[in-house]
């Protein structure tokens, strides 16, 4: 779990205390709100406890814009808190603040975006809003909305957008800043308006807050004292999770603030029944536990989302897939495509296929002079080789059976096959070009290509054959968009993933072309998840798309058709996002492609292809 979000949720748990004791010892109605926002400013004094651990003036003289900001945002706090207070005085706290928090986020996220504070990727608004969700149908009944006053609405909206604009405002100071600068100058925001606040209302005759404290008892006293102070231990928190991270996002996790008042106030009631007398129904329990679900999700969302150091340390190296059938479709001499790739690129890490329908093209009777001659030549220039074996290998049709092998039932295609995985590992094990074996590609990946029914019992079978014959690390790949890799990472030495951005299908509206809207923290949730779920210690990408994805064979397109889906920017833009993503291996996909780009007068990505492997880490 990052940092921000440990102490968000630590600010959350201390905010839930602070709930429950306002419950207990909150009876009485709140003194008039502009005297109890001045006195809450006023006690902005305490931000200057922070002064020795830290706080430098000079970072502040240099940037004065950065004080008057951090003076505005503590100001602007203040003032939300008048309207708040001000809209609960007319309501009650109970309807107000559930509805405050939730507006607060959604104006943050937009005040956030619109002044460039901060914007999140796709993985992160999907957190905000399943967070959002079930804050809302955690704190938030529709009757109690319904029961608010227009001018009730009125001040929530005016404290909801001011309060964003403050947590926006000083999430820009601590962007500049130190977390002690930006948050003592706050602070003395926050003491200038309150100070301000308690002069208008002195002058206007308002009971004073110790007005107030005179009319409860003396052990109530001291609670509200325990309270405000915990009330600023959550504000310090909250302020240093905002730091940290995502402002928006710290504001989306006040729902996580009512799971743990559920938690609490449960183990109070026994002495505070009042507290707990709202959960009496089934209805009320099951909407409960679905807001408690959905905020569970928002955070295993957030918590996945970092990138795991151990499965993403970093892209080290490029290799390549290689297909002699892809060669062929392309009409190039294949073995001088081959070759070139080996002496023209320098390729050192190379994923080839035992292809069944090339090395059995008659029953029983075995060629494996395609295979031998890549092996061979790749092990005479120090390649290391990922070698796939099985029916369904790199490649349309996804599945390569013999026409002779799908006339027979399952069972008997399947000992065929199993046999030729044998003759297959067996013929190389011996071989130290060999680095891995592939089991398969993408055996999870159902509906693609032209394959028999998938067996998942048959795949172990697979598995469990190549493992009894070999002792070299076993890799197990899966669709790195369509498929959340338990399945395979669960079976896998190695788990590999493929990495498309751009992609063509005629089930998509338009023009076909699809890109992927996922940052590279989509594959670092993902690869976070199956830690939990599986024993992977190693992740590549087996297939980075290098290559067009159209409407027809590349060789079919024109250049304008086949830049749709992987320009030259493109193609770059693809290396880089690999480099973010940081798994510690890279595949390209159409290596193939683009020497035929070559031979066409298009050499751009076969040149910029060379810097990536002559230049390897």
């Amino acid at each position: 779990m990052s940092s921000w979000l440990f102490f968000a949720i630590l600010a959350y748990f201390v905010a839930a205390l602070v709930a429950i004791l306002d419950k207990v010892i909150l009876k009485a109605a709140i003194p008039r709100p502009i005297t109890y926002a001045a006195w809450v400013g006023v006690f902005g004094i305490y931000g200057l406890i922070l002064v020795p651990f830290g706080f430098e003036l000079g970072p502040l003289v240099q940037n004065p814009s950065l004080v008057w900001l951090a003076l505005a945002s503590g100001a602007i706090y203040v003032i939300g808190l008048f309207f708040l207070y001000s809209a609960i005085q007319i309501s009650d706290i109970s309807r107000v603040t559930p509805l405050s928090g939730s507006l607060t986020a959604i104006f943050t996220l937009a005040v956030g975006s619109w002044f460039l504070v901060e914007k999140l990727d796709s993985v992160q608004l999907l957190a905000f809003l399943v967070l959002l969700a079930g804050g809302i149908v955690i704190s938030t009944k529709i009757s109690d909305v319904l029961l608010h006053t227009l001018e009730s609405v009125v001040f929530v909206l005016a404290s909801s957008l001011l309060l964003a604009v403050s947590l926006v405002l000083i999430k820009h100071v601590y962007t500049e800043t130190s977390f002690v600068n930006g948050f003592v100058v706050g602070r003395m925001g926050e003491l200038i308006a309150g100070l301000a606040f308690l002069y208008l209302s002195r002058i206007g005759g308002h009971q004073t807050l110790k007005d107030y404290l005179r009319g409860i008892s003396g052990k109530a006293a001291g609670l509200f004292v325990l309270n405000k102070s915990l009330a600023g231990v959550f504000f310090l928190l909250q302020n240093y999770a905002i730091f940290l991270g995502s402002v928006a996002l710290v504001q989306a996790l006040s729902g996580v603030q009512y799971v743990f008042v559920l938690i609490l106030a449960a183990g109070v009631s026994r002495y505070y029944p009042a507290l707990f007398k709202e959960i009496t129904s089934r209805k009320i329990i099951i909407t409960k536990i679905i807001a408690i679900l959905l905020i569970f999700l928002g955070l295993a969302i957030l918590a996945f989302r970092e990138r795991p150091e151990d499965l993403a340390p970093g892209l080290k190296d490029f290799g390549v897939t290689f297909s002699q059938f892809r060669a062929e479709e392309l009409g190039l001499d294949w073995q001088a495509a081959y070759a070139a790739m080996l002496d023209e690129l320098r390729v050192r890490k190379v994923r080839i296929s035992a292809y069944w329908t090339d090395i059995e093209q008659k029953e029983g009777e075995l060629d494996f002079s395609n295979l031998d001659w890549q092996v061979s030549e790749a092990g005479a220039r120090g390649a290391e080789i990922i070698l796939a074996v099985g029916q369904r290998v790199p490649r349309w049709p996804e599945c390569h059976i013999p026409d002779w092998a799908m006339q027979f039932e399952k069972e008997e295609r399947e000992d065929n096959l199993l046999e030729l995985i044998s003759e297959t590992v067996n013929r190389y094990k011996d071989n130290p070009s060999i680095k891995y074996w592939q089991v398969e590609n993408e055996p999870f990946l159902i509906g693609f290509g032209i394959c028999p029914e998938f067996d998942k019992g048959f795949l172990d079978e697979e598995l469990e054959l190549v493992r009894s014959l070999d002792a070299r690390p076993v890799i197990v790949t899966d669709s790195g968009e369509l498929s959340l890799w338990i399945q395979a990472a669960r079976r896998a030495d190695v788990f590999g993933t493929t990495m498309y951005r751009v992609i063509w299908s005629d089930m998509i509206p338009g023009d076909g072309y699809w890109r992927y809207p996922l940052p590279p923290s989509f594959f670092h949730w993902k690869a976070n998840l199956i830690k939990y779920f599986a024993d992977t210690e190693d992740i590549v990408v087996v297939e980075l798309q290098a290559e067009p994805w159209g409407p027809a064979p590349t060789s079919h397109m024109s250049a304008e058709e086949r830049d749709k889906s992987l320009s030259f920017e493109q193609f770059q833009e693809n290396i880089e996002y690999a480099r973010e993503v940081g798994f510690r291996e890279a595949y390209l996909w159409g290596v193939e492609w683009w020497y035929w780009e070559k031979l066409q007068g298009r050499e751009e990505f076969w040149d910029f292809a060379k810097t990536l492997f002559r230049n390897r880490q």
